[in-house]
């Protein structure tokens, strides 16, 4: 099983997940209300922090492959484009899981 793979059933799960709380939410505001109260825990951060990660790397790793079927003359840059869609994972994923974590830090370090 390729990264790729992985990453798109992270994001086809997560999709789904977002699908439930629609559902519930249509269902009852109070029982969606206990249901989002999940993302303020440190797993929950955790988890959206995987998330976006996985999303991150299958949306760059998606474009190279993209550009390489449609420009077939990159193929001879793949280790670079491979290279780079991973550098940006990071590059952008780093300062956003920052971000997402920044609470559950902030109230340990009081």
């Amino acid at each position: 099983m390729t990264l790729r793979s992985v990453t798109g059933f992270v994001a086809l799960a997560w999709v789904s997940w977002r699908v439930v709380e629609l559902v519930v939410l249509d269902a009852s505001a109070r029982a969606y209300d206990d249901l989002v109260d999940v993302y303020d825990g440190v797993a929950g951060r955790v988890t959206v922090c995987v998330v976006l990660f996985a999303l991150l790397f299958h949306g760059l790793d998606g474009a190279r492959v993209a550009v390489a079927d449609l420009v077939p003359s990159t193929a001879r840059f793949e280790p670079v484009t491979r290279a780079a869609a991973r550098f940006g994972t990071f590059a952008l994923g780093i300062p956003a899981a920052a971000v997402v974590l920044w609470p559950v830090v902030q109230d340990v370090l009081r």
